[in-house]
């Protein structure tokens, strides 16, 4: 494609923001639509609530989503709408050589040891069911609409605007003078930097990837080693109460994505340490 007219759907104030500030440096012409306007946000916006009548962008980006599955089970109805529904409606206005790239999830996975890879998928809860079930429906619409689609399953996306994980508990812990902790120190997680999942996305579009790939560090960090890092930031020890001692090993595979040239720039003591600066000071 010569010319990214691109519409963003769903700007939130993690992966929403940090793409945008990126594609703004490069120059592109960016539609937003949301919910809500956001302050950051100073392109064309419409306020969308599920509905579109017409989409004149050749590049989508969907971002929006029920993330967690909680807020599934909670909300089913609007988890379907939000993660599956929407996508293929929008598709389905789409012209034909199109480019749509969907935000998906490493929660299309079931609970294993070793790295997951992209042909292990088999959801084990509602939230990663609408997202598995999302990828199927749009790359089968896709091929019947000679549109190009690709899913990215990211992990932990951790950065400024981020909501709840063991990196945000020890910031917010930081401020309150205890971190409440929700995971065990041994649970051992794949994380990756919110600018590394932005240049994932813009490496995807740019280079018109098609398929499912993960995007990760493809390495698992255990929270007492979040801790340790912390613990070199600010040259104090923390006061911890844990709420909760959620057990579990969940690494991505990522093999696939390097294979077509794309390597996350930031390691996680890089990515605490940048998070912690732009947010605590």
């Amino acid at each position: 494609m010569k010319e990214y007219k691109i519409a963003i759907f769903g700007l939130s104030n993690l992966l929403g923001k940090s793409l945008y500030e990126i594609l703004k440096k490069k120059n592109y012409k960016i539609k937003g639509y949301s919910r809500n306007k956001k302050e950051w946000f100073k392109d064309e916006y419409i306020k969308w609530e599920g509905k579109v009548k017409e989409i004149e962008e050749n590049i989508i980006i969907y971002l929006a989503g029920i993330s967690a599955n909680w807020q599934v089970i909670k909300n089913p109805e609007e988890a379907i709408n939000v993660n599956i529904k929407y996508p293929f409606e929008i598709m389905n206005k789409l012209k034909e050589g199109s480019y749509f790239l969907y935000a998906s999830s490493g929660s299309v996975y079931p609970p294993r040891e070793e790295p997951k890879k992209e042909e292990d998928a088999n959801p084990q809860n509602l939230y990663g069911a609408t997202k598995f079930s999302a990828e199927i429906l749009l790359s089968n619409l896709s091929k019947i609409k000679k549109i190009k689609f690709c899913a990215l399953r990211f992990s932990r996306i951790y950065g400024e605007g981020m909501e709840r994980n063991p990196i945000a508990d020890f910031l917010k812990g930081i401020k309150n003078k205890k971190v409440i902790l929700y995971d065990d120190f041994d649970a051992e997680y794949d994380y990756i930097y919110v600018k590394d999942a932005s240049n994932a996305i813009l490496f995807s579009i740019e280079n018109e990837i098609e398929g499912i790939f993960n995007i990760g560090s493809g390495k698992g960090i255990k929270v007492f080693e979040i801790k340790k890092i912390f613990e070199n930031i600010i040259k104090e020890k923390f006061e911890i109460e844990f709420k909760d001692k959620r057990k579990g090993k969940d690494i991505l595979n990522i093999d696939k994505i390097k294979k077509i040239g794309f390597e996350i720039k930031y390691n996680i003591e890089e990515g605490i340490l940048e998070t912690f600066n732009t947010l605590i000071f």
